[in-house]
């Protein structure tokens, strides 16, 4: 069969993969939602209280700039974990035996994520034409305001999804170490992004490109000594200047068909290391299952919290009343066991480096920046925990359990909330000794809110990208940027919402159980 034709086949079978699953309809929702929100100034960009007005180069700058930001975030979980799913459904082992080159299977996986990346693009700029021609503009500005999205958009996507493809091709990188590692790059590209000044390949927004001509044009018009970027959130009372846009010259051309070549090499390195993976003769199933004694270390440690049986430390009478709880209490004991089986090797040691440096760091970097970074690699086991009965295909055994369907959703919440509990427990402890039990309330309520909405997403769309894609979102408004309102790890403002978040976490569960009963019955 012609190379080509078995590509596109590649291609158009994992875009409709990935386009019939429930979670890419929500994502296209809430990507309809949030481009209306731009489109319409309820999110806009602005310098130094001054905002252009809506002609075609402002409006298309002001969505291309915000969706590139918001994309190069969360873009990289929509696509992630093409191979890993392939791994989980066998599809490796039928290429591996079939003429196809293992570079032209890496290479239609990459194309399919950048096509699912160019969906996402694209629906931000058809919603900004059209709220710009409904406030009366004309069909021949439309070429200028779409330019941000064609010369700064096409080649960032291609970039995300050829990164989402290199950190797949490699098993210790596909789940939590590999998402991790993006998200602390996307945040530093982001912000590299905004102090850079001039045409550079690493700008990978194209801010430094485009800031220099607005704030000249401010300075200019408004008489201000200084023009600061910033994001605005509601249709907040801003003046106005005129901005006619930027000359895109062959200089930002090449910068951006730099960053096209760089993505096209990782895609070559990943096709390499992944057949490099699937013709070697090591059994990689079994070099990524965690070693039994830490298996059995782990499930010490959760089941000890659940049910000390046998410790010496509680007396027997606390031990058989907490026996004849109900099934809750079996249940939490199995659920601790499934998730301590299931971590890795490599997210235990990753746990445990966390766990340590909780009780020796300066107790405000421990409060700052260890425990964001704890809450990300919580997430790891988590998103995939949420969906375990999806990806294993145990529905069935599960809907015939005699338990019920809130007892199962909460036995599995409470595990969660005790592997969250057990990452900070370094800085749980300290915030007590130090008096900041305000601190010590906020963690234990953060980490009901995230479990009981990893819950809820999953089971009401039945995948992880959902959950994985509003955590990265909101993660970084809230703990990075400092957005009081969605900090939902309080490390702003811990004392904002003391009870709101147990509020929230308490219907999310609620929802899920009611949820996960409307499914499985």
């Amino acid at each position: 069969m012609n190379s080509a034709l078995i590509f596109r086949n590649i291609v158009l079978a994992n875009v409709l993969d990935r386009a019939r699953q429930y979670s890419f309809l929500v994502i296209l929702g809430l990507t309809c939602l949030l481009s209306y929100e731009i489109s319409t100034g309820g999110i806009s960009i602005h310098f130094s209280g001054y905002q252009g007005l809506p002609n075609a180069a402002w409006v298309g700058t002001n969505a291309g700039v915000l969706t590139l930001m918001i994309l190069c975030l969360v873009g990289f979980y929509v696509v992630n974990d093409s191979l890993g799913r392939d791994t989980l459904l066998r599809v490796r082992d039928i290429i591996t035996v079939t003429s196809v080159s293992k570079g032209l299977f890496v290479g239609a996986k990459a194309a399919s994520n950048v096509l699912l990346l160019c969906i996402l693009l694209m629906i931000p700029g058809v919603v900004a034409c059209g709220v710009f021609l409904g406030k009366g503009g004309s069909l021949s500005d439309l070429d200028t305001l779409l330019m941000p999205f064609a010369v700064l958009g096409l080649p960032l996507m291609i970039a995300i999804g050829s990164t989402a493809l290199f950190l797949d091709s490699f098993p210790f990188l596909r789940s939590g170490l590999g998402n991790l590692l993006y998200c602390i790059l996307s945040i530093n590209l982001i912000a590299r992004s905004n102090h850079t000044k001039g045409v550079s390949a690493l700008d990978v927004i194209g801010l430094g490109f485009i800031k220099p001509s607005i704030s000249r044009t401010v300075i200019s018009q408004t008489g201000s000594s200084a023009a600061v970027f910033d994001v605005s959130f509601g249709k907040e009372s801003i003046e106005n200047f005129s901005w006619e846009g930027v000359v895109w010259s062959t200089e930002v051309l090449s910068s951006r068909l730099l960053l096209v070549g760089v993505a096209v090499l990782i895609t070559m390195i990943g096709a390499a290391c992944y057949a490099c993976e699937t013709t070697g003769t090591v059994n990689r199933r079994a070099w990524i299952q965690p070693p039994k004694i830490f298996r059995e270390a782990s499930a010490r440690m959760l089941l000890a919290i659940s049910r000390p049986v046998g410790s010496g430390i509680i007396p027997h009478v606390f031990l058989e009343w907490i026996r004849n709880l109900g099934g809750i209490s079996q249940l939490l004991c199995e659920e601790c066991n499934v998730l301590s089986k299931s971590l890795s090797t490599r997210w235990i040691l990753g746990g445990a480096v966390l766990l340590v440096a909780s009780f020796f760091m300066p107790f405000e970097m421990v409060r700052v920046n260890l425990y964001a970074l704890s809450a990300v690699w919580f997430l790891v086991p988590l998103s995939v925990g949420s969906v375990r009965e999806k990806i294993y295909r145990t529905e069935p055994f599960v809907s015939t359990s005699a338990h019920s369907a809130a007892y199962r959703i909460t036995s599995k919440w409470l595990s969660f909330l005790l592997l969250f509990v057990l990452v900070n427990a370094g800085f749980l402890c300290r915030s007590v000794f130090h008096g900041r039990f305000d601190l010590a309330w906020i963690v234990v309520s953060a980490g009901m809110l995230i479990t009981a909405t990893a819950l809820f997403l999953g089971s009401m769309t039945g995948g992880k990208k959902v959950f994985e894609i509003m955590f990265a979102l909101f993660w970084y408004l809230g703990p990075v940027r400092g957005a009081v309102s969605v900090d939902f790890l309080g490390i702003h403002s811990p004392t904002a919402y003391p009870f709101a978040l147990v509020f929230l976490a308490t219907a999310f569960l609620l929802l899920a159980s009611v949820v996960r009963l409307g499914y499985f019955k």
